[in-house]
């Protein structure tokens, strides 16, 4: 039995973010690992994925290009089948996401003044 590949790996030092094709009843999807690598005392290479609060901006810094290049790999992925990318993360969720924090609503429920 061969062992299953990643699709991407990125790092940052010893800390590993992978990125990972599975199979559904819907078809393909991605899944995330995060993990440190360490050596054991016996001299093997390990992962944990104990990771401690400095590590946190390290993490969110791969996290952040993991996402832009799981959003390539799912539109790659929505080609081979033949069909378009309507994947609901790809679109933004909130003013933050779309770079309109603080500036005037866009929607007419919105009774909120702008600043």
């Amino acid at each position: 039995m061969t062992k299953k590949q990643p699709e991407a790996t990125f790092r940052d030092g010893a800390l590993k973010l992978t990125v990972w094709k599975n199979e559904g009843q819907s078809g393909p999807f991605l899944t995330t690992t995060i993990a440190r690598t360490y050596r054991t005392e016996a001299g093997h290479v390990a992962d944990t994925q104990s990771l401690s609060v400095s590590d946190l901006p390290r993490i969110a810094a791969l996290c952040q290009i993991a996402y832009a290049r799981s959003l390539e790999m799912r539109r790659e992925l929505a080609v081979e089948a033949e069909t378009l990318p309507l994947i609901e993360e790809d679109r933004p969720r909130s003013a933050f996401a779309r770079g309109t924090r603080g500036q005037a609503p866009d929607r007419p429920h919105d009774r909120r003044s702008p600043r």
